[in-house]
């Protein structure tokens, strides 16, 4: 895979040869330790992969709700939806807010799953209702504790 942000697309070059005589594969997206990579650095797989992923899980928790309390669905979300949001965002958080925007929608459904809250309310209430930052603050104290090498050794920003 040739990464490049400019808009024109590069003519791929004729072949890639390794040192063992065989020719690279060209692919447009590439899974590289969990992280979707795409030739643009959009981070478009990945986002849509993340959505997917986390709407599955939410449709699954929403089917069953009735059998959880108020503890339970807050101790699901934060152990079932959280991490996959969590993981790579220092990597992700470079894409673009209309790519970054789908993931605050999943998250707030997550929340509305666990607070009842109807769809009228506003996503800084629903930050309130329990307790945690907006997804873009996350992004955020990641990027920071990467920056200055601290270790996470839970989610900073999903306390218990």
């Amino acid at each position: 895979m040739l990464f490049n942000r400019s808009l024109p697309a590069l003519a791929r070059p004729s072949s890639i040869t390794t040192l063992e005589g065989s020719d690279l594969e060209y692919v447009d997206n590439y899974k590289y330790l969990g992280v979707w990579l795409d030739c643009k650095l959009s981070f478009q797989t990945h986002i849509k992969h993340l959505q997917s992923k986390i709407k599955s899980r939410i449709g699954f928790l929403f089917c069953n709700k009735a059998s959880f309390t108020h503890a339970a669905k807050h101790t699901l979300v934060k152990l079932t939806i959280l991490p996959i949001l969590d993981f790579g965002v220092v990597i992700y958080k470079i894409a673009s807010n209309t790519l970054l925007n789908k993931l605050d929608v999943v998250y707030h459904s997550a929340i509305r799953f666990v607070t009842k809250a109807p769809y009228t309310n506003h996503h800084c209430d629903l930050y309130a209702l329990v307790g945690w930052p907006s997804l873009h603050i996350c992004r955020q104290t990641h990027w920071l504790q990467s920056l200055l090498g601290k270790p996470r050794l839970i989610s900073a920003h999903w306390s218990p």
